[in-house]
């Protein structure tokens, strides 16, 4: 099916139509699911997440390493066998050991199947999106960040402190200077008048 299959279906006020254009793209989701997980099985893939019966004891495979070849190991989970701790039991097994056991196993059922491959795909899909916004921020943090012409002081005194500070001096020291002018200056204009006289 085609994107503009879909849009026709988000657009269209035909409900016959709509159901119709539905079905067929439920039925090559569903169909491509299916031989999805097929393909799985003839390559003897291990799929993660599905219940195996395996002589009346329930078993799935957790996680499994990169190596996968037949000495590459997983984590087997076993939920039938609890610990003390509460805690259900889990062994590693190589994938040599899973392909050779798990087909001797009762098989999970397509709607199993078809979960644990959604859930697998909506795992890889908010990875994939939060690997993508991690490098983005790297990217935007790594960039120099562009400032626009630094802006002169509007009045004296700021131009003044910005002088003392360019000029090497701390900016503690210009502030002070600055005050104490003021101070100064408040001082003389009450001397002036004759008020501290009185």
């Amino acid at each position: 099916m085609t994107t503009w299959g879909f849009m026709r279906m988000c657009r269209s006020n035909d409900r016959g139509d709509d159901a119709r254009v539905f079905a067929k793209f439920l039925l090559a989701a569903v169909f491509g699911l299916f031989a999805s997980a097929s393909a799985a099985a003839q390559d003897g893939d291990l799929m993660l997440g599905v219940t195996y019966v395996c002589s009346g004891d329930h078993v799935f495979i957790e996680s499994c390493s990169n190596d996968h070849s037949d000495n590459g190991t997983c984590m087997v989970g076993h939920p039938d066998h609890v610990m003390a701790n509460g805690l259900m039991q889990y062994t590693t097994m190589t994938r040599g050991a899973l392909k050779a056991l798990l087909p001797t196993c009762t098989q999970p059922s397509a709607k199993q199947t078809a979960a644990a491959q959604a859930f697998q795909k909506r795992q890889q899909d908010a990875y994939n999106a939060n690997v993508q916004k991690a490098n983005e921020q790297m990217k935007a943090a790594t960039q120099p960040a562009t400032y626009g012409q630094p802006q002169k002081p509007k009045i004296a005194e700021q131009r003044a402190i910005t002088r003392c500070v360019t000029s090497g001096r701390l900016a503690a020291t210009c502030t002070g200077n600055s005050l104490m002018g003021r101070a100064g200056e408040l001082l003389v204009s009450v001397a002036e008048s004759g008020e501290l006289l009185d």
